[in-house]
């Protein structure tokens, strides 16, 4: 869940991936283990999106269930993450970020 509880778990990860990696392009996280979302997890991807985007980096997410959507949907973030950033699944959120940066998928 990204809950208050453990938003700033999630942020402290996010940003630790993004100061190691300086030629980072694409963030993609597989939600499907997010059960839950409550107004600062919400407010945490908003910031999110926002920080990275200023520092050229996209944030993805795959499998995100229904009710998670939902709740982004209604609070306008589906709308700023953008729908060519949400995948429903790992596997194709994968195959069209490596098209994205043009890497041919291992074994094609």
């Amino acid at each position: 869940s990204l809950l208050f509880v453990n938003v700033s778990y999630f942020e402290d990860a996010i940003v630790q991936l993004e100061r190691s990696n300086p030629r980072l392009k694409l963030i993609l996280v597989a939600a499907g283990a997010i059960n839950k979302i409550d107004a600062s997890g919400i407010e945490l991807l908003s910031t999110l999106v926002d920080r990275l985007k200023a520092n050229g980096i996209t944030l993805t997410l795959s499998g995100a269930k229904q009710q998670i959507l939902n709740v982004m949907e209604q609070t306008g973030l589906t709308r700023k993450i953008g729908l060519e950033n949400l995948f429903t699944t790992d596997a194709l959120a994968l195959e069209a970020l490596l098209a994205r940066l043009g890497v041919q998928p291992a074994g094609v």
